[in-house]
């Protein structure tokens, strides 16, 4: 039950702000795919036992997968400078232009910090989807050994579907301390909190990147207003 607990908080608070701040931070077409991962996380299930081996599992890996990938990108790019020389593309060019607009630019000229800026979210992306993954993976496959302690007879119910289980308001253990009320609470604040970082996206810098967040930020807010679901 308490890790249950914890994969929740982790996955419907902890994780959505951390995507919400790589949009936030730098704007850009890379940024994209992390808002991807943001809009479709209230529909991942709670990582258990079943689900990390099932929709979650695939969510987390796909995440991973692409974290790198981009990381990968950015190196590639500053090694194409560094061999072939920087001046392969003209500053202020159409070309510089609209790879600056991807998030790709020269690090020749920039300071610390704004190397810092144009890199981070994708050394922080890769850090946490191999973090977090890691952390759900392990309070999921914890929560076998919690539910079946040693002589406990096993069943497919009890190992299939402890969300079940741990929403349960008592029992012969006593009440539960994860109630349906704070479980549903957490999960509507994950998808307040999304919808929220979104706005804040849109609105932080103009740009066409941020024209898109607000699209789909209006279009997100217009469906919770007609009494529709965004989260499972």
């Amino acid at each position: 039950m308490a890790n249950y607990f914890i994969c929740l908080v982790v996955q419907r608070l902890i994780l959505p702000l951390i995507l919400a701040i790589c949009c936030l931070l730098r704007p850009v077409g890379l940024s994209l795919p992390y808002l991807i991962f943001l809009l479709a996380l209230p529909f991942v299930p709670v990582a258990t036992p079943r689900s990390i081996k099932g929709s979650t599992g695939i969510y987390f890996k796909i995440y991973i997968a692409v974290s790198i990938l981009l990381l990968l990108g950015q190196i590639a790019f500053q090694i194409v400078f560094v061999v072939l020389g920087y001046e392969l593309i003209e500053q202020c060019q159409f070309t510089e232009i609209l790879l600056r607009h991807v998030g790709l630019v020269k690090f020749e000229d920039l300071n610390a910090s704004m190397v810092v800026y144009w890199i981070a979210p994708e050394i922080i992306m890769t850090l946490t989807s191999g973090i977090v993954y890691g952390v759900l993976k392990k309070l999921a496959n914890g929560a076998i050994g919690e539910e079946v302690g040693p002589g406990t007879a096993t069943s497919p119910t009890s190992l299939e579907a402890p969300e079940v289980l741990s929403l349960g308001c008592g029992g012969v253990g006593g009440p539960n301390p994860v109630s349906r009320e704070k479980l549903a609470f957490l999960t509507k604040l994950g998808v307040v909190l999304s919808v929220a970082m979104l706005c804040l996206a849109a609105v932080l810098q103009p740009s066409v990147p941020s024209g898109i967040y607000f699209v789909i930020f209006l279009g997100s807010a217009t469906w919770w207003a007609c009494y529709k679901e965004l989260d499972r």
